[in-house]
């Protein structure tokens, strides 16, 4: 009973905080910095890693995430408790906002698809341009998710030379509010240096240097792999340690 009223006043006290920044931000008084430090979680990993289903399966929202629809753009969704429903996608382009609001939580993987190609101009490149989604139903927990570009080694057919670089940049601009919990993913079949860049990343000193805001989520566990599955975790903890570990999802 004291769990539960204490999850009833923490939820009460976030609903509030997150109403003042919306606020804040929607009269342009929270600067660039002051948001990046908002509450949140990011996903940080590789290409083709699963953030996007990971976030679907945690929201509910349905995100693109076809092997030819791999997130260009940082998205941030925001979820809040409400009596009334309101879904509404954001951007900015050219130096105008856009807000597309909808009724049908169908529509909103539509609306990102077509926020994208408008920021990328239908290109299969990597743009540092936010995509906000607001979905305020009664059932909607109060968290905000937000979805990176994946980390790459090297520029890939139609971009420039430095995306690798500025995905990174995007990565480390996003992770470094101490109020951000950072969730990092890796393929649990493959080998873990092969995947550790995001790791190396949020573990630097100016970052989660150690690993205190980072849980590591291994996916794809049902896709067999070199070892078992429990060796395979196990090894992880070992050569990538963090302080709250590493959790198996499918």
């Amino acid at each position: 009973m004291a769990t539960s009223a204490y999850n009833s006043q923490y939820q009460e006290r976030l609903c509030r905080v997150r109403g003042a920044a919306n606020r804040l931000q929607s009269l342009n008084l929270l600067s660039g910095k002051e948001t990046d430090n908002l509450p949140g979680i990011v996903v940080v990993g590789n290409q083709n890693v699963g953030k996007s289903a990971l976030l679907e399966a945690i929201s509910g929202v349905r995100l693109p995430s076809a092997a030819n629809c791999c997130t260009k753009c940082p998205l941030m969704l925001e979820m809040h408790r409400s009596e009334t429903t309101v879904m509404t996608v954001s951007y900015d382009h050219n130096g105008t906002k856009h807000n597309v609001d909808l009724t049908d939580l169908g529509d909103v993987t539509q609306a990102i698809l077509n926020a994208t190609n408008e920021l990328t101009g239908n290109q299969g490149i990597i743009v540092n341009s936010m995509i906000s989604v607001k979905v305020m139903t009664p059932t909607s927990p109060n968290l905000t998710l937000i979805d990176l570009p994946g980390l790459i080694g090297d520029a890939q057919a139609g971009m420039a030379q430095d995306t690798p670089q500025a995905i990174e940049r995007m990565v480390n601009r996003y992770i470094k509010g101490d109020n951000r919990i950072i969730c990092f993913l890796m393929i649990a079949g493959l080998d873990a240096g092969a995947q550790s860049q995001g790791l190396r990343i949020t573990r630097h000193e100016r970052r989660d240097r150690h690993g205190v805001r980072t849980v590591g989520v291994l996916t794809k566990v049902d896709v067999p792999g070199d070892r078992p599955m429990r060796e395979n975790i196990m090894s992880t903890q070992t050569a990538f340690p963090l302080t709250h570990g590493y959790f198996a999802l499918q």
